[in-house]
């Protein structure tokens, strides 16, 4: 039985770029073929049996044949697998993609074209560029300099007479050939004229110049591949439309916990800033408990998100009825973990945001003063710190992969938004023998701040609110 195979246009470097039918076509994907460019969290996105075929060319090194991509195609989809073709920008963008989809027709493979956002608009748009505009450039015209054969050339007398943008994939080996080039066919030497290098990606830069200029700039800044060259009137709006590299935290590296689901990594982002991450402890196993004489007790303190599932499981495992607690007062502290509980029904009697809300702890004491807190292995010293109610361990917690701290050399700042987030940040620099130094550290809650505080060397910020807005603006206020 024959496979399948999808020609995907992964976009210009940004994720969030890709198309939602490319990410379901990953998710779906049991081989990726994927070539140098294409950013590497994609590799997340597929399943985790999923085989990875890296196949990038890199100039000037040896590297895998077009013709032996193609066979790789053909090998995989007619062992009856659903084969993943992840190409940098569109597929048919120079991309090669139209040879691949000719030969998977002839030999009788089937397959699809998932279009990608090209990085000959999308790089340039980041850039503060707009490829045409109404007034002066009402065509653009995309060439790519990285020739099959080296002995030819593009044809710079009839490209010279082209009225629009100019846009060169692939261009900065020959950027003198192309300056070159156009200069000698009757180009004006003073048509402005820009590099995006890392277009969409948080290590952007973009030179803007004068096309007489823009190889000497261009070796002087030392640009290199990737870049996108864009020659024209439209670069003269780049002053005034460059959103992406005007961002609050654009340059900026920030290490946080990874999240999959969590709002920090997208606000983070959309501030401009380069996001890293520290694995977190999100793997859950339980822990035998001994249950409690429900009647002695005033209620229940949820205070890890996991807790309520582990303890009803307990009650399970032990033939207690539920019913039995009907007496129990059932208050959270988290809003994740609230909404985890009325899931299942309950109607908490309490809720507060953090551990150390004060006005919450009160509001328990009114209730009756024999509480017993559920939570995990890794938030036993907060509560112990915050509460003197007994302590019900409910599970423990382990990361599930190790820290790769290769990425975080010139880290700016650290965000940690939660309790879990400092106890793990503080066992992984331990571990890892790291020494932040003057590298500020930026905390929400005053239970984490005090904790950290007593860590040695360490410049420690607490946000005025709770909040991650308020997160984001410190982190703007100490690194402006």
């Amino acid at each position: 039985m024959s496979g399948f195979v999808s020609l995907l246009g992964a976009g210009p470097g940004d994720e969030e770029l890709i198309s939602v039918k490319g990410k379901r076509r990953l998710a779906e994907a049991e081989v990726l073929v994927y070539d140098r460019l294409v950013n590497p969290i994609f590799q997340t996105y597929v399943p985790e049996d999923c085989q990875l075929i890296d196949v990038g060319k890199v100039v000037g090194k040896p590297c895998i044949k077009q013709e032996e991509i193609i066979a790789i195609l053909i090998e995989k989809a007619q062992q009856g697998l659903r084969v993943v073709r992840l190409k940098s920008g569109d597929p048919y963008i120079f991309g090669r993609g139209g040879e691949e989809a000719l030969a998977l027709q002839e030999a009788g493979i089937s397959f699809e074209v998932v279009p990608g956002i090209s990085s000959a608009t999308a790089a340039l748009a980041y850039a503060g560029i707009p490829v045409t505009h109404r007034n002066l450039a009402r065509s653009f015209h995309v060439f790519t300099a990285h020739l099959e054969d080296p002995n030819q050339d593009l044809d710079w007398s009839a490209i010279a007479q082209l009225e629009g943008s100019l846009v060169f994939l692939m261009g900065m080996k020959h950027l003198e050939k192309i300056q070159l080039g156009l200069l000698e066919a009757g180009y004006d030497p003073n048509s402005s004229a820009a590099i995006v290098e890392w277009g969409t990606y948080p290590k952007q830069r973009t030179l803007t110049s004068t096309l007489e200029n823009l190889l000497h700039e261009a070796r002087a800044a030392q640009f290199q591949a990737p870049c996108i060259i864009v020659i024209g009137a439209v670069v003269d709006f780049r002053e005034s439309l460059n959103f992406f590299e005007s961002g609050p935290l654009f340059g900026k590296k920030i290490l946080i916990q990874e999240s999959e689901k969590g709002r920090l990594p997208q606000l983070l982002k959309d501030a401009g800033a380069n996001v890293v991450t520290f694995p977190a402890r999100n793997q859950a196993q339980a822990c035998p408990v001994d249950l409690p004489d429900f009647a002695q007790l005033t209620g229940l303190l949820v205070a890890d998100l996991a807790s309520w599932s582990f303890f009803l499981q307990a009650l399970q495992e032990q033939s207690v009825d539920i019913r039995q607690l009907g007496q129990l007062k059932i208050a959270a502290v988290g809003n994740h973990t609230a909404q985890s509980i009325e899931k299942t029904g309950v109607i908490l009697d309490a809720q507060a945001a953090h551990l150390d809300d004060e006005g919450f702890q009160r509001e328990l004491e009114k209730m009756g003063s024999d509480w017993l807190v559920l939570t995990s292995d890794s938030k036993l010293a907060w509560v112990e710190q915050e509460y003197s109610y007994p302590v019900m361990i409910t599970h423990q917690l382990s990361r599930g992969s190790e820290a790769d701290t290769s990425q975080w050399d010139d880290v700016d700042a650290v965000c940690l938004p939660n309790v879990l987030a400092v106890t793990n940040f503080l066992e992984i620099s331990q571990e890892s023998a790291i020494d932040w130094g003057t590298t500020p550290i930026l905390v929400m809650g005053t239970a984490g701040y005090n904790y950290l505080e007593t860590a040695e060397r360490m410049i420690v910020h607490q946000t005025r609110e709770n909040t991650l807005v308020s997160l984001i603006e410190l982190c703007q206020e100490v690194l402006e």
